[in-house]
């Protein structure tokens, strides 16, 4: 029989003794281990504040009295700059339409409907110089 197989021993204690006797194991496991949680620390406080979100929990339901918002036709609520001046404006997005969500001129929230027009090319000009 070869002896090389004989002196295989795949119990615990010869694992054990094998990775414990081997220092750059263990300091790599440990930095492994510091450089995971620093990252997850990292990842969720920004991940977090970075995102500024506010979920709102609406029930979904198709049964609501005549002439009211169906819930389930809402789709979502975006801030964006569409006019490009700088300032976000609120879009609320209802059976596949969006509109503008706006406050009304006695502070009472309307939904208008919008539209984007296309900005306009303006071609070269050729000037002459004398």
């Amino acid at each position: 029989m070869d002896k090389r197989i004989e002196k295989v021993d795949f119990s615990f204690e010869y694992f054990k003794g094998k990775f414990l006797k081997n220092k750059s194991f263990i300091k790599g496991a440990f930095t492994g281990a510091i450089l995971g949680f620093i990252g997850g620390a990292i990842f969720s406080i920004f991940g977090i504040v970075s995102d500024n979100v506010n979920y709102i929990s609406i029930k979904k339901t198709d049964n609501v009295e005549q002439g009211f918002v169906i819930p389930s036709k809402l789709e979502k609520m975006s801030v964006e700059n569409l006019d490009l001046t700088g300032k976000p404006e609120t879009i609320l997005k209802y059976d596949g339409k969006d509109y503008l969500f706006k406050v009304g001129k006695d502070g009472i929230p309307i939904c208008v409907p919008y539209e984007i027009e296309p900005s306009k090319y303006i071609p070269p000009r050729i000037i002459i110089k004398e």
